[in-house]
């Protein structure tokens, strides 16, 4: 911890001013420049240090290591340029999807650029949670992060409004509203918004699965005196809990398996990936498979370490980024059915897939509520937003 003290004690001197001017991907902020061009299409318990795990502590110290030796005269034309990249997941595990974009974003950046541009991965939750991981990008501590829909909604709470419960029929229409029109503009949202460009949405896994350690969930009365799990800031999700007579408790996702094994939630709602990578099938005993919705991950970077890259190589960022998106839904898919998707799923908790009726009653119990809270915070834009997604998902029907 002292040396990271000593970090932020450096970067309000003079020293680390001028470096920082020197050095392209540390450039100060310029608040005139705005740009949305780049568009493209927590595991178990660990042991703390000092409130910090150690695998944060470890994360921050590299950071650290290579903010502190960053050269205060860096040449461009001598030099290679580096993106710190972040994202929560383990790199190496089988289950995780972010691991699997980063590492093809990694390989395409290197390629393309002949090793001139280099992407250098934090995983695990070095740089700490989803929210941290945005905040960093969006202040230019890092270049770019891979964050859930949760990670960014602190910056852009409209983010709610294409995971309406049972808005999407398939991950293949989600996925043609999030890389047309209706993307590109939540993407134009959240860089007048804030520092970030949206390099694109990503897939999380598919559907949510609701998960539970008490009892079976068939129709939405079974979910009735349940403490689920919603994440901090997704309003609509907390109401459309309520409105299945449960309580909402917020809890992020660094604290989620905790909260579960511990009972200060009884269960929560995820996609099926993210419950096997995050073991949550070791602590909960039933799920409840009905596409309740779908939450993309989104890619941001941010606006002014984009425009510090040469016109060449923001092409080979876009490229590469929409490359490792297009290998984050292909993993998704191919685990989904292989035998390390749901039939794993199988083996660990009781499994029950909702006929088309009780798919039907959970739409008619939770759809109502979200789209509510979403036109009541949020106003007319929240409602021309509710408006614009569904005119999107039919246009996407359309043969």
């Amino acid at each position: 911890m002292l040396f990271i003290n000593r970090l932020w004690r450096y970067r309000r001197t003079g020293a680390f001013l001028e470096a920082r001017a020197s050095c392209p991907l540390m450039a100060t902020r310029s608040k005139d420049h705005r740009s949305s061009t780049g568009f493209a299409a927590g595991p178990p318990s660990r042991p703390k240090t000092g409130g910090m795990s150690l695998s944060r502590l470890a994360g921050m110290t590299a950071l650290a290591a290579v903010l502190l030796l960053a050269p205060s005269g860096v040449n461009r034309a001598q030099a290679d340029t580096v993106l710190y990249l972040a994202h929560t997941q383990q790199q190496d595990d089988p289950f995780a999807l972010m691991p699997i974009m980063a590492a093809a974003f990694q390989r395409i950046v290197a390629q393309a650029s002949g090793g001139t541009l280099r992407v250098e991965i934090f995983p695990n939750g070095w740089l700490g949670g989803n929210r941290d991981a945005a905040s960093l990008v969006n202040n230019n501590i890092i270049q770019t992060a891979i964050v859930t829909a949760g990670g960014i909604a602190g910056l852009y709470p409209e983010i709610a409004v294409p995971e309406i419960p049972f808005a999407f029929d398939s991950t293949e229409i989600a996925e043609a509203v999030l890389d047309g029109p209706f993307g590109h503009r939540m993407a134009d949202d959240i860089a007048r918004r804030s520092h970030l460009v949206t390099l694109g949405f990503g897939d999380s896994g598919g559907f949510f699965v609701l998960t539970n350690s008490v009892r079976p969930i068939q129709t939405p009365q079974d979910v009735q005196g349940l403490k689920l799990r919603t994440i901090p800031g997704f309003g609509a999700m907390d109401a459309m809990i309520a409105a299945l007579g449960a309580t909402p408790i917020k809890i992020s996702s660094r604290e989620e398996a905790n909260a579960l094994a511990s009972g200060l939630a009884d269960g929560q709602m995820n996609t099926i990936s993210a419950i096997l990578a995050a073991r949550f099938d070791d602590v909960q005993q039933y799920a409840t498979l009905a596409s309740f919705l779908y939450a993309p991950m989104v890619w941001v970077m941010n606006e002014q370490a984009l425009a510090a890259l040469t016109p060449e190589q923001q092409s080979i960022v876009a490229m590469a980024a929409r490359a490792g998106i297009q290998a984050g839904r292909q993993a998704a898919r191919a685990l989904e059915h292989s035998e390390r998707g749901l039939p794993a799923l199988h083996k660990r908790l009781t499994i029950h897939i909702a006929s088309p009726e009780e798919r039907a009653a959970f739409k008619a119990a939770l759809e109502r509520p979200a789209k509510d809270y979403i036109t009541k915070t949020f106003g007319a834009e929240g409602t021309d937003l509710v408006d614009a997604l569904f005119q999107a998902i039919a246009e996407a029907k359309q043969p």
